[in-house]
């Protein structure tokens, strides 16, 4: 009984602490409302992001277009709210990843120890040493190569990423 009373107190102390913590409580309400902002995606964009009005090329920020309009009359602020999914989901997708690798891995190296440890750690220490930018161009290059290798060889690039943590570079 002692155990549960311990683990409350301590959730309650850490949201405390929390509650306290200035920096910590912007970073909680930018969080929440970019994830509330990408699920509400369907409600909140003002027009279709892939609709076109030929009459709206280019035009400035104004109370019709919040954010003005693109090279082919697409509405900005729609496209901005809508990309909010795919860049909540490519960081959530990498970070399930790089769980379901590093946290086997990790359990392992720490079970076994010894040889099995060190070249892990190697191998981590390897993965660690390539900037992030030179891999994410060098990515994008194989994932941009045509014909059948490109349609076999699609999963390998979006696979990388989650083994080589979330991404750095946008």
């Amino acid at each position: 009984m002692s155990d549960i009373v311990a683990v409350t107190g301590s959730r309650a102390g850490l949201l405390r602490r929390l509650l306290r913590n200035r920096g910590g409580m912007v970073g909680l309400v930018l969080c929440t409302a970019f994830v509330l902002l990408a699920i509400m995606a369907p409600l909140l964009a003002p027009y279709d992001p892939l609709a076109t009005d030929w009459g709206a090329l280019r035009h400035p920020p104004s109370s019709s277009y919040w954010f003005g309009t693109d090279d082919i009359g697409r509405d900005v602020l729609s496209r901005v709210i809508w990309g909010s999914r795919a860049s909540l989901m490519a960081g959530v997708v990498s970070v399930l990843i790089a769980m379901a690798v590093g946290v086997p891995l990790g359990i392992l190296s720490g079970y076994a120890g010894g040889v099995t440890d060190i070249v892990l750690m190697r191998i981590t220490d390897g993965l660690l040493a390539v900037p992030a930018l030179i891999l994410a161009i060098a990515l994008a290059r194989a994932g941009a190569s045509g014909g059948r290798r490109k349609r076999a060889t699609w999963w390998w690039p979006r696979s990388w990423i989650g083994c080589s943590g979330p991404p750095a570079t946008a």
